[in-house]
C-alpha cells in the first residue's frame, strides 16, 4: 500500500513540475525575463533554478543576472532559444 501511495505522490509532483514548466516556458518566451519571486506568486514554483535547469537542458539559453544590490536575488534571462 505504502508503495502505490508514493507513486501517486510521484505522478502527480512529475505532472505539477510539468505544467509549471510550460508556464514557465510561455512566460519566458513572451517576456524574456523572470525572478524566483515572480515565478513563486505567478506559478507557485518553490524551484525556481531546477526549472531554468531542465529549460537549459532542452537547448535554451538562459543566463543568470545577479542583482548588484542584493546579490541574492537572481533574474533568469533568456538569450536565444533554439
Amino acid at each position: 500500500m505504502a508503495t502505490t501511495q508514493k507513486t501517486r505522490t510521484t505522478t502527480t509532483t512529475t505532472t505539477t513540475t510539468r505544467s509549471q514548466q510550460q508556464r514557465l516556458f510561455n512566460y519566458l518566451r513572451k517576456n524574456g525575463k523572470i525572478t524566483a519571486k515572480q515565478a513563486e506568486k505567478m506559478f507557485g514554483t518553490k524551484n525556481l533554478r531546477a526549472r531554468i535547469t531542465n529549460l537549459r537542458e532542452q537547448g535554451w539559453d538562459i543566463e543568470s543576472v545577479r542583482n548588484p544590490r542584493n546579490p541574492r536575488t537572481v533574474t533568469y534571462v533568456v538569450t536565444s532559444t533554439n
